[in-house]
């Protein structure tokens, strides 16, 4: 009798969701002992005393023998999560390294059920989020206080819940979604664009394709906004007027584009920090190196550094332009300013980096494209509300102002994107070789 791949996880559905987990957890048990070193960044050092702070039922934090509001820079619930890990697994940093590696796990059965979904393929969608557990560059995020991780499960899930509603039409999911789409943006508040997007172009595919759903459309929308508000009324009460998430965000945009009134509260926003300012002395940046034992200080000669100070003169490009092609810098070869107007120094990528970044995301970024150019032939609008989150993160960052971990949040959209194109490329080179066998 013939036992064919096929026949066993048809009949073994399970098979390929368990080996996903088994060896997503082995490759985090390899990446523990190289990432895991607790030193935390002041944004991770933000994120644990507000979780602290919250483990004790308390709404202020410490910071710098001041104590801040919960919610004066971040949203605080990302640090929710990292309370409950503390709560579960006691108050240690490996207690969220281990909230993070099972958010891993679960990102990574999400995008296997999501492929499947759009591929209707388990064994393409198996080896193609099989690679994905080995993209380092996104997991070794789980040994941080960083909200990427988080942000990628939500986004994740928030793609998964979109396709069932596309594919199946069942009202419940957008429902879901709603509820999901809320939390993701009250996690990292950026997201609301993306958010804003989606809303109107689902109105316009209700519209034009699906009538008999507005009435669904407008009460998942509300559902959206039922979910935020809790915490804009919070804000509001504590800060007595509109607050557009937190009072530091709050105040960028007011900086930025000037159409909120701003909150008299005292804000990084309102301090120019001096390393963005002005470029710090040569010795400066030569112990900031040391201090990441990362990089041998020698590699950052002076004749680098005076370099990269006559680069930033002689830079005629625009702040938005220079985002926009760092975000679609994939390595960095040399040491680099973040950009002309802010002097945090950027290192040069590894080895290991470079090879993984042009096997996985570049060929990723490519398929990305042709995706976008095959759903809009057939009509998929699902690939396309993924492109358009896409092009609207890039928007976004190019505007806002781009380090690389932003890109990070949204690698599960390249990742399905990049698969799409992958298989549809594949399909059309099979048809072809079947025409032409006549």
């Amino acid at each position: 009798m013939k036992i064919s791949l096929i026949n066993i996880v048809n009949k073994q559905k399970f098979i390929f969701p368990i080996l996903l987990v088994l060896t997503c957890m082995v490759v985090n048990v390899f990446m523990y002992n190289k990432y895991s070193d607790n030193k935390l960044s002041p944004d991770q050092n933000l994120y644990n005393a507000i979780a602290t702070s919250i483990l004790k039922g308390e709404t202020l934090y410490c910071e710098c023998d001041t104590e801040e509001d919960i919610g004066l820079k971040v949203t605080p619930f990302y640090s929710t999560l990292v309370a409950l890990s503390y709560y579960i697994g006691g108050n240690n940093y490996t207690s969220a390294y281990g909230l993070n590696v099972l958010l891993n796990c679960l990102t990574i059965l999400i995008l296997y059920f999501t492929l499947n979904i759009l591929i209707n393929h388990k064994i393409i969608s198996f080896f193609l989020c099989f690679s994905m557990i080995f993209y380092y560059i996104l997991w070794s995020m789980n040994f941080s206080i960083l909200m990427e991780i988080t942000t990628v499960f939500f986004m994740s899930l928030d793609l998964y819940l979109i396709a069932k509603f596309y594919y199946n039409q069942k009202i419940n999911y957008l429902y879901l979604a709603s509820a999901f789409q809320a939390i993701l943006c009250l996690i990292n508040n950026r997201f609301i664009v993306l958010q804003i997007v989606f809303w109107i172009l689902l109105l316009i595919y209700i519209i034009l394709k699906q009538r008999h759903f507005i009435k669904n459309y407008f009460y998942s929308l509300s559902l959206f906004i039922l979910v935020l508000s809790p915490w804009f009324i919070r804000q509001y009460i504590v800060y007595d007027q509109f607050v557009f998430f937190t009072p530091l965000w709050h105040n960028v945009i007011e900086k930025k584009f000037g159409f909120l009134d701003k909150v008299n509260v005292s804000t990084d926003a309102d301090k120019v920090r001096e390393i963005t300012k002005k470029p710090l002395s040569y010795i400066e940046y030569l112990n900031e190196i040391q201090a990441n034992e990362k990089f041998n200080k020698e590699s950052f000669t002076k004749e680098k550094y005076q370099k990269l100070i006559v680069g930033i003169s002689e830079n005629k490009k625009s702040i938005i332009l220079e985002n926009f092609l760092n975000y679609f810098s994939i390595y960095n070869n040399e040491f680099r300013f973040v950009n002309s107007s802010d002097y945090r120094l950027v290192y040069p990528s590894g080895k290991v980096k470079k090879y993984t970044q042009i096997v996985f995301l570049i060929p990723l970024m490519l398929m990305s494209l042709v995706a976008s150019l095959i759903a809009v032939y057939k009509k998929n609008y699902y690939v396309i509300l993924l492109m358009a989150f896409f092009v609207t993160h890039v928007l976004l960052f190019s505007f806002w102002g781009f380090i690389e971990r932003y890109r990070i949040t949204i690698i599960p959209i390249i990742f399905i994107l990049g698969a799409y194109g992958m298989v549809e490329v594949y399909k059309l080179i099979v048809k072809n070789k079947k025409l032409q066998n006549g």
